[in-house]
């Protein structure tokens, strides 16, 4: 009976693994749809310092004069979000340029490599934030770009290679040059068209957020099924 349940839970657990890859190729394939100069989104390429009103790195200065404010760090950017689990705080000192305001994307190396990166958005869930060395904060011109679409451009494999390409720093690889990235070339279509991609990504994202929800719930079932019926053969 339980190794009939357990069959039953690993066939529910590839459906749902398919759905996922499903909507990873949907969103794939929104995505380059956008960025195809010959779409309907009528994309053409130019730097980024044409669509972006600053890039600027972190710069972290601890001090014992203001209250402690969350700093985000590159292991609080998840693949295309902020990590869910709060961010670490401390006390800073914080100038103008430093504080994120909402819409911000914040981008930061996934590995010592510097060859992959992680982006997300800020959304203004902490409130005041600023965020650490190893991180740059992109401020999108909003009349040219929205941040949404400037994140997913970013998660691109070939835009990741061709920003490592441009926009390395001579410090260390795993560092970008704010100024060199400026210089990075990207794909924009006309603001209509980023808008319909963000729509598109943000149901695809909530859907991504069920299925991995049930693909959690099965996989803990099944481990526990699994676990008992180990005990009652010992």
């Amino acid at each position: 009976m339980a190794a009939d349940v357990i069959r039953s839970l690993i066939e529910a657990e590839k459906e749902v693994e398919g759905e996922l890859a499903k909507l990873n190729i949907d969103e794939l394939l929104s995505l380059l749809a956008t960025v195809d100069p010959g779409g309907a989104g009528g994309a053409r390429r130019c730097p980024l310092r044409e669509v972006v009103q600053a890039v600027r790195p972190g710069v972290f200065r601890g001090t014992d004069a203001r209250p402690e404010v969350p700093v985000l760090r590159p292991a609080d950017l998840s693949e295309r979000e902020l990590g869910a689990s709060g961010f670490p705080s401390a006390a800073t000192e914080l100038t103008r340029g430093a504080v994120l305001l909402p819409g911000d994307v914040l981008f930061a190396p996934a590995d010592a490599t510097g060859r992959s990166y992680r982006a997300a958005v800020w959304r203004g869930e902490r409130g005041q934030a600023t965020y650490s060395p190893g991180v740059l904060c992109i401020r999108p011109d909003t009349t040219r770009l929205v941040a949404d679409y400037l994140v997913a451009w970013l998660m691109l494999p070939e835009v990741q290679q061709r920003i490592h390409t441009v926009a390395r720093s001579s410090v260390g690889l795993q560092f970008l040059s704010p100024s060199r990235l400026l210089d990075a070339e990207m794909e924009v279509p006309s603001l209509a068209a980023q808008e319909a991609f963000t729509g598109r990504h943000a149901a695809i994202t909530r859907e991504r957020r069920v299925r991995q929800a049930q693909l959690a719930k099965l996989r803990r079932v099944k481990g526990i099924l699994v676990d008992n019926l180990r005990r009652s053969m010992a």
